[in-house]
């Protein structure tokens, strides 16, 4: 796998450089890796905000078994 993400690395570092020089390749080859970053970053915050979510609505359920229940043992 690591090969594979080498390979089109470098064949994005030398397109850059062969349109843009080296000063501008280097800068636009590190606006994409911050970018890739970025995501990475995202991803890893959306995965953990979605099991935020789910124990959240998990407590609400729950509370709301337990006001059930006292207002039916209030009934009887």
């Amino acid at each position: 796998m690591l090969k594979i993400q080498n390979k089109y690395a470098e064949i994005i570092w030398k397109y850059l450089v062969y349109q843009l020089g080296y000063f501008q390749a280097a800068q636009q080859f590190l606006r994409i890796v911050l970018c890739f970053c970025a995501v990475n970053c995202l991803t890893c915050h959306a995965r953990d905000l979605f099991l935020h979510v789910n124990d959240i609505d998990s407590l609400v359920e729950q509370m709301e078994v337990t006001l059930l229940l006292d207002d039916v043992n209030d009934i009887v």
